[in-house]
């Protein structure tokens, strides 16, 4: 009988002491509940970022469109006024 006293009965006394000194699981909930929030942030975050590099993109992509009608719209004018020019004279 004292060899199970020592062997199964004393070390759950000894965790339920510790347990009701220490309570491990509020910290433990505490620690996850930080951890999905960290994983929540970084979701919302990543989610900005790429949006706004989509965005970036858009913009990009837009102003070489602009870019590449003006430099042809300019090459267009400044033709047609030489040729006005040439022929003007």
């Amino acid at each position: 009988m004292e060899k199970e006293f020592y062997v199964f009965i004393l070390p759950w006394i000894i965790v339920v002491i510790l347990y009701w000194k220490f309570p491990i699981t509020d910290n433990i909930i505490d620690v996850l509940s930080e951890e999905n929030k960290r994983k929540k942030t970084e979701k919302i975050t990543h989610r900005l970022v790429l949006k706004t590099e989509k965005e970036l993109k858009e913009m990009e992509s837009r102003r070489r469109f602009r870019r590449g009608r003006r430099s042809k719209n300019n090459l267009y004018h400044s033709t047609t006024l030489n040729s006005t020019l040439l022929f003007s004279s």
